[in-house]
């Protein structure tokens, strides 16, 4: 009876099947058919694809906070991270903003996995260059109930190496679509976190990193898991 249940389960509701990945990808395929035959919208998707490209290119990537070092410490709300990872490996997750689908995406798929991120001893952490109002108003409107904090000017994902200047075309292009960087994160920087995701044990040392200059590319969430197993 259970299994008759899930397998209609998965054909009435086919993205419960999905992984985080295909999820995004989907999402992006969708928004590419939507504007497939708009020559304004193909504009602004090869400058948005060659500022992908010309990020990938800076060597970001290559100087980004990786694998085996000591986490750099920050200030989480009141505390220090490392008040947070003596108890419990942390699951660190950076991304862009509220207006961000692919962030939005990737945090209702965190929260669906977090009693299998708390079986495993683990915990996890957001962190977003949004001020607290708009973290307030996307932890009510998708039901997100681990913490996010408010990474101030980007400083913490600038410790990580994460942080990028958005170029005026881009932010051009966001202001098109009604997306308002200055608004969003309370000051003029236009500047924006690659979306990361860090697994840190309880010495502070990063067991696993995953960062993209491709937005729509973001870690698995079973590497996760699994990487948290290994640390019970």
């Amino acid at each position: 009876m259970k299994l008759l249940f899930l397998l209609l389960s998965l054909v009435f509701n086919p993205l419960s099947a999905q992984g985080l990945q295909e999820k995004l990808d989907a999402r992006a395929a969708q928004s590419s058919k939507k504007t497939k035959n708009d020559p304004k919208m193909a504009e602004i998707r090869m400058k948005m694809k060659k500022a992908n490209e010309d990020l990938a290119n800076s060597g970001i990537m290559k100087k980004a906070v990786g694998v085996g070092v000591k986490v750099p410490d920050f200030r989480v709300g009141k505390n220090m991270l490392s008040s947070y990872y003596k108890k419990h490996p942390i699951v660190i997750k950076f991304y862009r903003g509220h207006w961000c689908p692919y962030c939005m995406i990737e945090l209702q798929e965190y929260q669906r996995l977090l009693p299998e991120i708390k079986k495993r001893n683990g915990r996890i952490i957001g962190l977003v260059p949004d001020t607290k109002e708009y973290i307030l108003k996307t932890k009510r409107k998708f039901n997100i109930t681990f913490p996010i904090f408010s990474d101030k000017d980007n400083n913490v994902a600038k410790k990580f190496g994460l942080a990028f200047k958005v170029s005026d075309e881009i932010v051009d292009i966001y202001k098109g679509f009604d997306i308002k960087l200055k608004e969003s994160q309370g000051n003029s920087n236009n500047e924006l976190p690659m979306p990361g995701t860090y697994v840190v044990d309880t010495e502070g040392i990063i067991r696993y990193a995953f960062f993209d200059a491709n937005y729509v590319k973001r870690a698995d969430p079973q590497e996760v898991l699994k990487i948290l197993s290994r640390l019970q």
